[in-house]
């Protein structure tokens, strides 16, 4: 998806032909509609400005109150309202109330709650009065959950600089397209997971950020179109799984329970022998292609396994380890395999131990690589710092040198194929759990094995990962939200 600026989407709504307050009728029902389908059941305090972005805030409490959620709607100050935000006010079916003090605010909060900020909009450019200070700092040290509707209170949209005491958003839900302050630092760090609504403004942006796009639930169309009635398993794809060595079996069992939940009709899992038992037992649905190790001599089984089940896509390396045995079979697999490629944990190793050259070998298939930034760093020998600044541009230049698509994890994920960027607008730190990526390798194999392109699999692959993760995490919280977790909301995205 496109970004935009501040400015940009302020002549979208002054030139759209749909009335102002229709398009403020479907951004606050939209929002709402989000607390309604994504959000726990707790009771949702809307924080309201006197701008636009409070008029969105209580359309969205209008709709909760309809649909039997309880929610209360909070003015920060005792202004009278105008235009549209007063129009909002006056048809709101409930009591609108003033905030008074900050012990209050306290009070309000001090049970769990979902806090949506609608204090300042995208036209904000810091920094923040003392009392709006004042409030944010309340929120972000009590709140359960924090929504921010646009933008988070204490954000420029345009260019992402922040006020340090800026709303901590868990989730952000913005409207038409997402802006630059949601994707560049520091605004990045407050914007939480980004979830777009659609308001029809009637026209198109003449003007983009043109470095890179968000990924959103609109890029992943494909994703969630419903299946055809007279299908069967070999519609969906094989993949082919390598990894899982003693001590590490839970990997590979990870990435076939990643792949079987994103829709692959069937996944093998090439293992050692010793190790099976364990991994039938966290992903029963999965198959076996039994090794007596990860040594070279066991490549003619892989690959004539491949080649006799018409494996639609591979996955190497979760559990795998990096002993000298694995680092030949790794080069025979990359050399032989002719189906998509997943590159994954200890395959990365093997490649960053053997040199990144051997990528050259696969020309023209589609390779897909997902390092987070340590093993980027091996694979391209700069330090963990360089790869914290510069993460965007070595993907890219790598991506570039090797002809494949680097998905680069972390807080707001990059997918590259070294012409294009794209930047993920879900996940966040309570992802940071071994597992997680096993699951995302796993998933971008199934979605090749479905026919996707690499680009499509590595995008679509990273934004249900991360909305898994965001719908796991706001039940569970950071701290406590498990890999286990994460799969099983990924029915619900």
């Amino acid at each position: 998806m496109k970004v935009i600026s501040s400015e940009e989407m302020g002549r979208l709504d002054r030139e759209s032909p749909v009335e102002a307050a229709a398009l403020m009728e479907r951004a606050g029902k939209g929002m709402a509609e989000f607390i309604r389908d994504c959000l726990p059941g707790f009771p949702v305090v809307f924080l309201c400005g006197a701008g636009n972005n409070g008029g969105d805030g209580i359309v969205a409490a209008s709709y909760l109150r309809q649909w039997g959620r309880q929610e209360q709607v909070y003015l920060l100050s005792d202004k009278k309202l105008k235009g549209l935000p007063a129009l909002q006010a006056k048809n709101y079916p409930g009591k609108i109330n003033i905030l008074k003090n900050m012990e209050e605010l306290k009070f309000i909060l001090s049970g769990k709650a979902i806090t949506v900020d609608c204090i300042l909009g995208t036209g904000f450019t810091p920094p923040l009065r003392q009392n709006v200070r004042d409030i944010l700092e309340i929120v972000n040290k009590n709140s359960k959950i924090t929504l921010s509707c646009d933008i988070p209170t204490g954000v420029n949209a345009s260019d992402g600089r922040a006020d340090e005491v800026s709303a901590q958003a868990d989730v952000t839900v913005t409207f038409e397209f997402p802006k630059t302050g949601h994707i560049l630092p520091p605004g990045s760090d407050y914007s939480g997971s980004v979830e777009l609504v659609k308001i029809g403004t009637g026209i198109k942006p003449q003007e983009y950020n043109r470095e890179f796009e968000m990924i959103c639930r609109d890029d992943c169309r494909d994703y969630f179109i419903r299946r055809k009635k007279r299908s069967h398993k070999k519609d969906f794809g094989h993949v082919l799984a390598v990894g899982g060595s003693p001590g590490m079996e839970c990997s590979v069992a990870m990435a076939a329970a990643g792949a079987l939940k994103s829709g692959a009709g069937l996944v093998s899992c090439a293992v050692s022998g010793q190790v099976w038992n364990r991994i039938s037992n966290i992903s029963m649905s999965s198959m076996a292609v039994l090794l007596d190790g990860f040594e070279s001599d066991n490549i003619h089984k892989i690959i004539d396994f491949a080649a006799g089940r018409n494996i639609d896509s591979a996955l190497i390396g979760p559990g795998m380890g990096t002993s000298p045995d694995a680092l030949p079979l790794t080069d025979g697999l990359i050399k032989q395999l002719n189906c998509p490629l997943v590159l994954d944990a200890d395959a990365l190793n093997c490649i960053a131990a053997s040199g990144p050259e051997i990528l050259d070998k696969r020309k023209g298939r589609i390779t897909l690589l997902t390092p987070h930034p340590g093993e980027m760093s091996r694979l391209c020998g700069k330090n963990k710092k360089i790869i914290a600044e510069k993460g965007i541009e070595i993907a890219v230049e790598f991506a570039r040198k090797y002809s494949v698509i680097v998905l680069l994890k972390g807080y707001r994920s990059v997918v590259t194929d070294g012409k294009s960027v794209f930047i993920n607008s879900t996940g966040g730190p309570g992802m940071a759990v071994g597992g997680s990526g096993d699951i995302l390798s796993g998933m971008a194999g199934a979605l090749l094995a479905q026919g996707f392109s690499g680009i499509e699999a590595a995008k679509t692959a990273a934004w249900v990962h991360g909305r898994a993760g965001d719908l796991a995490i706001w039940k569970k919280g950071e701290r406590s939200a498990q890999p286990e977790d994460f799969l099983a909301e990924m029915g619900r995205v």
